[in-house]
């Protein structure tokens, strides 16, 4: 914090000619201010994608437990997929499909799903991947867990808002 400060009182000072009796050396201060912000800057950006990023998975298990189909499927881009285990389905991809997955699959149960120990890695242009632990449990199987598993996620800013571009389930079904 002292930096930051310290910099941005260079900064201003600069600009009035207040700093520095010599002109490279307060143009030399001011280009590492500037920089300085820059870094700064680049940092907060990806302190914010990460927040958001890691806000979709919580979400996409909010929605699922309100049955909130239209919820759902808005976290995804337009050409999403959802890429299941054998034992829960094939999945599907785009909207539309999505949408008729979602409505059948969670129609009759009571879905409590729940994330953890999320890992996420930013890869530039507006894209990033990452993996969530996943824990489901049916209301309508007396809250039992009914799968553990791992979805394997690939995220795209959309519009400036992070989305679903894939999410490939890996689960191993619980004996009840």
């Amino acid at each position: 914090m002292r930096n930051i400060i310290i910099c941005c009182a260079i900064a201003a000072l600069s600009v009035a000619g207040l700093a520095y009796p010599d002109d490279a050396v307060a143009q030399q201060a001011s280009d590492k201010g500037i920089s300085e912000m820059q870094r700064l800057r680049e940092e907060i950006d990806r302190m914010v994608d990460r927040d958001a990023i890691r806000e979709l998975p919580i979400t996409y298990c909010y929605y699922v437990h309100k049955k909130d189909i239209d919820g759902i499927v808005g976290l995804f881009t337009s050409d999403g997929k959802l890429v299941l285990s054998a034992d829960l389905g094939s999945g599907a991809e785009g909207t539309q499909a999505l949408t008729a997955l979602y409505k059948k699959s969670i129609a009759d149960a009571d879905p409590w799903p729940a994330n953890y120990n999320h890992h996420i890695e930013l890869l530039g242009n507006n894209r990033a991947k990452g993996s969530i632990y996943a824990e489901i449990r049916y209301g309508s199987h007396g809250y039992k867990t009914v799968a553990i598993g791992v979805y394997e996620d690939e995220y795209q800013k959309v519009d400036g808002a992070w989305r679903f571009k894939s999410r490939i389930f890996k689960s191993h079904s619980v004996a009840n």
